[in-house]
């Protein structure tokens, strides 16, 4: 395996350049309007809330996965909701969230929403700096802008966006040998376990591996660890109080396992044990497991930097929870290696392959109707990775 970024032919033909700066102004042409209706609307994003929400738990010393505490606090925004809209996120996560807690729901929204999509153009700098080094950045911007993950991610006020550059971080620090930052970014990945369990068990793998690796996932740990205990300072039971609220039902909350999933984990676990969410995490544990076998055959050539597209998008099509389309802004990893691929065969393949990302994104407003009705989506946005043994370089 070879780390190295791909070669980008150099100079750009003007054709394609005119494609993308065509394109780069219709996504922000798009993304102006929305954002001005969002200004005039007096709705927040939908899932913003329970961030919010926990981390005025956080501050207060409460416990923060109590459902009848998050309804509480949410009900300051949303006066009429009966059902919490439940935070899930393990402990670590809380440190994250409650900062925001300090300010009016309102403005920590917007500065929120801000924040992902400052999060989505820095992990999408650093990806075009591990696959593509020798190209500006902004060629890639159309795709990573309109791409629906990210269209999504913004609608919803969700957290994906700190995955992905976690993520990013980590290809990034792991192709310029700084295995520190590597791990404190990879870190990141624990606001949402579930949606990486491939890319966990392989990097905890790399604690059999010495130097830079070991490195790596020693720094990951303990910026977990650090984050945990940070956590605690605000409740003492923080971790009894997560388990708990995962193990028992409440009438102020949607139990995990009574969510309708867009993922084939989902229907697994309908149609042969409905009552057993185990179920769902069969496929999830069965495809970690084909690539932790991969990961030994290629024992010391292993390469994070070139095999982490493939470990990122087999975790999250075969994910055992979540895999919503805000979820799927991490796809950005292999979207951006692929198209940096593309290009190098072909540079107007990049224009392609935008303009498939831009006809997903709209789709999903023509024909979705309910989040667990968007999964296709994830399918199409890799669909043309099946073009990948096509692609011969020169």
């Amino acid at each position: 395996m070879n780390s190295e970024a791909a070669v980008i032919r150099n100079p750009i033909p003007k054709r394609v350049l005119w494609w993308l700066f065509f394109l780069l102004l219709l996504v922000t042409g798009i993304a102006a309007i929305r954002v001005y209706r969002g200004v005039m609307s007096p709705e927040l994003p939908k899932d913003f809330v329970q961030y919010w929400a926990v981390g005025r738990l956080v501050l207060e010393g409460e416990n923060p996965y109590a459902p009848a505490l998050q309804l509480r606090e949410q009900q300051h925004v949303y006066p009429e909701r009966d059902i919490a809209l439940m935070m899930w996120n393990p402990p670590p996560a809380l440190p994250l969230y409650a900062p925001w807690g300090l300010l009016p729901a309102r403005l920590a929204a917007w500065l929120w929403n801000g924040l992902q999509l400052g999060a989505v153009l820095a992990a999408s700098f650093l990806l075009v700096r591990v696959y593509a080094s020798d190209s500006a950045w902004w060629w890639f911007l159309p795709l990573s802008l309109g791409f629906a993950g990210t269209v999504w991610l913004l609608l919803y006020g969700q957290n994906t966006g700190w995955i992905l550059f976690g993520l990013a971080g980590f290809a990034w620090g792991q192709h310029r040998g700084q295995p520190w930052l590597a791990g404190c970014c990879g870190a990141l990945t624990v606001l949402k376990p579930h949606l990486l369990v491939g890319f966990g068990l392989v990097w905890i793998w790399d604690v059999w591996h010495r130097g830079q690796r070991r490195i790596a996932l020693l720094a990951g740990v303990a910026a977990v660890l650090l984050a945990t205990a940070m956590a605690h300072l605000s409740d003492p039971q923080v971790l009894p109080h997560y388990l708990t609220a995962l193990r028992e039902p409440s009438p102020y909350a949607v139990s995990p396992k009574d969510w309708m999933l867009p993922t084939a984990s989902y229907w697994l676990r309908h149609y042969l044990a409905p009552e057993s969410m185990a179920w769902q995490f069969l496929p999830s544990i069965l495809a970690a497991l084909a690539l932790l076998l991969w990961r030994l055959r290629w024992g010391e050539k292993w390469s994070w930097p070139q095999a982490l597209p493939i470990v990122v998008a087999v975790s999250v099509l075969t994910t055992g929870y979540g895999g919503w389309i805000f979820d799927l802004p991490v796809l950005l990893v292999s979207l951006i290696a692929l198209a940096a691929r593309m290009y190098q065969v072909r540079p107007m393949l990049l224009v392609y392959l935008t303009v498939w990302q831009f006809l997903v994104t709209w789709a999903t407003f023509v024909y979705g109707y309910t989040l667990h009705g968007f999964w296709w989506v994830a399918p199409a946005v890799l669909g043309p990775c099946l073009f990948l043994p096509f692609l011969k370089t020169d």
